[in-house]
């Protein structure tokens, strides 16, 4: 965790040193979260910044990104924007179910509703 939080924090800082399991959430840097559980965690993680940064964030303006569909779909039905990462490279080794390098630049973006990998629109609910 020391240093993944290192590398994360390059660009600036980030708003904690303190780490949070899936529930409850007591930070925004959260880790083991369940495959398909993942949005449950993130009223938590918007509390949070309200609480200690005084940040108000609207449903529509939260962005999770992922490289398994079965994270962004559980998404459709929260309010949240979710996206598929990682399209372009897939792992065969498992399926396809899981991205091989990360996200490419071109894919995070703050497009509105749910959108996995293949799909030609985005899922708005």
């Amino acid at each position: 965790r020391g240093v993944l939080h290192d590398k994360l924090a390059v660009p600036g800082h980030l708003p904690t040193t303190s780490w949070s399991a899936c529930s409850p959430v007591t930070s925004p840097l959260v880790t083991a979260c369940p495959d398909g559980s993942k949005q449950n965690a993130v009223p938590g993680i918007v509390s949070w910044y309200e609480q200690n940064a005084g940040a108000s964030i609207a449903n529509g303006d939260v962005h999770f990104f992922d490289d398994r569909a079965d994270n962004v779909q559980p998404f459709s039905s929260t309010g949240y924007n979710a996206r598929q990462i990682s399209c372009s490279s897939r792992d065969s080794k498992y399926g396809n179910a899981i991205g091989l390098c990360g996200a490419e630049v071109s894919e995070i973006v703050p497009d509105v509703g749910v959108q996995v990998c293949g799909g030609t629109d985005a899922l708005v609910v």
